[in-house]
């Protein structure tokens, strides 16, 4: 059943149906597999080479802001003007779709009120709507190949909703201190973004389940990637801007993420979407490209996959370079004393307050190469300054600016490595880790007393525990 649905999304990608003829080319050499670790990717069919052209999608087929009020201006009069005002020769004629009940809820769409929603927003309202519509949808080949809701399991902030289990929250509560905070960062957007849908349907009448909000949330959230929108939507000049610069591009979704095997790179083109090959890839071979410098703790959270594996939990070799530990709540909870208020306030205006970690440091020595566990640049720069005296932090009345001390300030400007308070960091950072290692080793106990739990997500939330626990050990 499920390579009759990716068997449909091909033959729809790759036809010439419509008054717009642009077609997507797909290599032959690829086929997509569903994989025990991975879940659903591309694979090579035979040997490819390196600077190989794989896949072509055009920008009809692109999911995004752009390409969803043009479906719906041939419904609505407000976006329909909209388009005919910035894009010279505009015909929505391209986009008809026989009516129903969606397509007439479009009609009535308070065009205002659509432009004020942000990409991820616009796209989850959408995607809700069209996949009512079933193989009324233009879409329809392409949300049939969406993953079930149910297999979005290994997303945490799923584990907390209103109806998740009691396992699910005893496992959610288990979970590294950042991870939670991660989670509920997501769960709040969501709840922010269905608010923000819901105050323009809740006028027209039109209820939508949470579920089904959920679902094409968590679509958009684990599969888009980076697309510049024209600078003629009202969205550009919004604070939301670069976050809406995002589309969906069907079969290209399926490549799957690595941050140092990469063998494909995805080029944005006036075309559409390209994918060619930078390394040859051997019959067999997944097809990777990077989705970012991302920690296991963010791919868990925003991809539900993760590459910790429970036989490499304690080997820097096979790790995530992005790995870390956050120790951000404790920092902060010392720079926020009443005796540290000029502090803080240069660390504001420096853009060093916040985001601070213990990561993978390594070093080469005779061919040797050596892993430890470091503390970031803005790390020991907030350290730093909570060493010094709050008193010698002083406002330049003339600029307007807080002035450190001069010490901070060359370690600061890089003059220096900060060796002067090397000591006095090494100390507070074992403070810290001995408080972060009691309450890692505290989650594991509880973690561990839980009953009738879902294997899965048990072990995404030991591996994360013992992997910041390897981290600590390591300092």
């Amino acid at each position: 059943m499920e390579q009759k649905r990716f068997a449909n999304l091909i033959n729809w990608l790759e036809s010439t149906s419509g008054k717009d003829q642009a077609t997507s080319t797909i290599s032959k050499s690829l086929k997509i597999i569903n994989d025990v670790h991975m879940g659903r990717c591309i694979s090579a069919i035979n040997t490819i080479e390196k600077n190989n052209k794989l896949i072509k999608i055009p920008k009809k087929y692109l999911l995004n802001y752009v390409t969803v009020l043009k479906h719906i201006s041939y419904f609505n009069s407000g976006i329909n003007e909209f388009f005919k005002k910035h894009i010279f020769g505009f015909d929505n004629i391209i986009f008809q779709s026989e009516n129903d009940e969606i397509t007439s809820l479009y009609s009535k769409l308070d065009s205002k009120k659509i432009f004020n929603l942000t990409s991820h927003q616009l796209l989850t309202l959408y995607i809700t709507l069209e996949n009512k519509r079933k193989e009324s949808s233009f879409w329809y080949p392409l949300l049939s190949c969406f993953p079930e809701l149910k297999e979005y399991s290994g997303i945490p902030m799923t584990w907390t909703l209103k109806t998740s289990s009691s396992t699910d929250l005893e496992l959610f509560n288990s979970l590294p201190n950042s991870t939670k905070h991660h989670a509920l960062s997501q769960l709040n957007q969501f709840n922010d973004d269905i608010k923000a849908i819901d105050s323009i349907l809740n006028n027209l009448n039109f209820k939508v389940g949470h579920d089904e909000y959920l679902w094409s949330w968590l679509a958009i959230n684990t599969r888009c990637l980076y697309y510049k929108l024209p600078l003629y939507l009202p969205i550009s000049d919004s604070k939301n801007s670069e976050a809406s610069n995002i589309t969906l591009v069907p079969f290209v979704d399926l490549i799957n993420h690595s941050y140092k095997s990469l063998n494909t790179v995805a080029i944005e083109t006036k075309f559409g979407y390209e994918i060619s090959t930078i390394q040859k890839i051997e019959k067999d071979n997944h097809l990777w490209f990077t989705y970012g410098p991302h920690s296991d703790e963010f791919l868990q959270c925003e991809y539900g996959f993760s590459t910790l594996r429970e036989e490499f939990i304690d080997k820097f070799e096979e790790m995530n370079i992005y790995n870390c530990v956050d120790i951000s709540s404790i920092i902060l909870k010392l720079l926020n004393s009443s005796k540290k208020v000029n502090v803080s306030s240069w660390l504001k205006q420096t853009s060093y307050y916040g985001d601070y970690t213990l990561g993978i440091d390594n070093v080469t020595e005779n061919n040797i190469k050596t892993f430890s566990t470091k503390p970031s640049h803005r790390t020991r720069i907030a350290i730093a300054a909570l060493i010094e005296n709050d008193k010698e932090f002083k406002l330049d009345e003339n600029e307007g600016i807080i002035r450190c001390p001069i010490k901070l300030e060359k370690f600061y400007d890089g003059f220096n490595d900060g060796e002067y308070y090397h000591k006095s960091e090494t100390i507070l950072l074992q403070k810290i880790i001995i408080k972060v290692k009691e309450d890692l080793n505290s989650k594991l106990e509880s973690l561990n007393s839980i009953k009738d739990y879902d294997i899965t997500k048990f072990k995404i939330v030991r591996n994360l525990l013992l992997n910041q626990l390897f981290l600590l050990n390591s300092f």
